[in-house]
């Protein structure tokens, strides 16, 4: 599979787990969704809002657009047992909106990677990081962190939402492959 096919494939796989894990989430409930769960960005909730601004802020970047709006998220920090909330948990108001924000963010993505041929894949990119320092990196290695970032943190999404007694479904690129492997650009 080349490199172009995969990262769209993951882009198809970012959406589908988005989704199931949204399922969770609601039948979870709004409350525990926004407990404390002790995780980095606070709740569940937080580390939704988080996978949005760290996806959303690579698209930027992507798509050589303006993204220092989001830089001052990561000046933030984690947050602890103790906080009694998280900036991240104010992007957005509700579970509904956070599920419109990523789905539609994730579409996006897939238009751009629709746009893009192989060889776009090993071209230099380069962006300004949160704290303000130019660097650079193959485009199909970006985007594959990109993915990456958001499945390590529904992992952390799917562990709090276990302690706290709601649903996981399993989110693992094999069971998504099995589902949809019709439907794939392989």
């Amino acid at each position: 599979m080349s490199l172009l096919k995969y990262v769209r494939t993951l882009a198809m796989y970012d959406a589908w787990a988005t989704r199931e894990l949204l399922k969770d989430c609601r039948t979870l409930g709004e409350a525990k969704y926004r407990d404390n769960a002790g995780l980095c960005f606070r709740s569940v909730h937080g580390t939704l809002c988080h996978i949005y601004a760290g996806t959303q802020l690579w698209l930027h970047r992507a798509r050589n657009e303006p993204a220092e709006e989001l830089h001052h998220l990561w000046s933030s920090g984690y947050s602890t047992k103790e906080s009694p909330d998280h900036v991240y948990e104010t992007l957005f108001n509700s579970m509904d909106d956070v599920e419109k924000a990523l789905l539609k963010q994730n579409a996006e993505w897939q238009t751009f990677l629709s746009t893009l041929t192989e060889a776009d894949m090993t071209k230099d990119f380069t962006y300004k990081t949160t704290s303000g320092e130019n660097t650079g990196s193959p485009l199909g290695i970006t985007v594959c962190h990109v993915f990456n970032h958001a499945t390590h943190h529904r992992g952390q999404a799917s562990a709090a939402m276990s302690m706290l007694g709601g649903p996981v479904t399993s989110l693992d690129l094999i069971y998504f492959y099995r589902q949809n492997k019709d439907a794939l650009p392989l």
